[in-house]
């Protein structure tokens, strides 16, 4: 069996397709050995949010969209064994502490549950208006079991509000970036 892969952009759109030429007569059009089942909703290591179906010879299209550069990154979760954080947050009821903190540009923020009950928490970037959390999507520590802590790098200045999504109704901050 044959595999090849490749990758082609065209106006902000990358068009991923995976060819399996093979003589077998039972194969499906799956990705195979590049991490598709074969399932339509499976669009395997390549993280496609569409898929395209799989046609006779195998193929099978997955087009990504691409963020345009005015979306360029604000946050990233990084390995906290490797990273110093400018600043600890520590997630426990009812609050984060501190509440807000002011960091340089690409200083690594840990937030750490330190609940002394044992409540999960989670520091999610967005607001909490009229009540309803709304997440912007910059950043999820997703949940946190006490003792755990999540790391954030923050790459561009600007003012990064967030909250836990369980307990978004007293479990509110802000971080300041410089």
């Amino acid at each position: 069996m044959r595999r090849s892969a490749w990758l082609a952009g065209m106006a902000g759109v990358v068009t991923v397709a995976v060819v399996a030429a093979c003589s077998s007569s039972t194969d499906n059009g799956s990705a195979g050995g590049y991490g598709g089942s074969g399932r339509s909703s499976d669009a395997g290591v390549f993280g496609g949010r569409d898929r395209g179906s799989g046609a006779q010879d195998g193929s099978i299209d997955v087009r990504v969209d691409l963020a345009d550069s005015s979306d360029a990154r604000a946050a990233e979760i990084v390995s906290c064994t490797q990273a110093t954080a400018a600043q600890v947050i520590q997630a426990r009821l009812p609050y984060f502490d501190p509440t807000s903190a002011t960091v340089p540009e690409l200083a690594v923020v840990e937030f750490k549950n330190t609940d002394p009950d044992g409540n999960p928490h989670t520091a999610t970037s967005g607001e909490v208006k009229a009540g309803t959390p709304t997440p912007d999507g910059i950043f999820d520590t997703g949940s946190m079991a006490p003792g755990a802590s999540v790391c954030v790098r923050f790459i561009r200045k600007g003012v990064y509000p967030f909250y836990c999504k369980l307990h978004y109704d007293s479990m509110q901050g802000q971080i300041t970036v410089e």
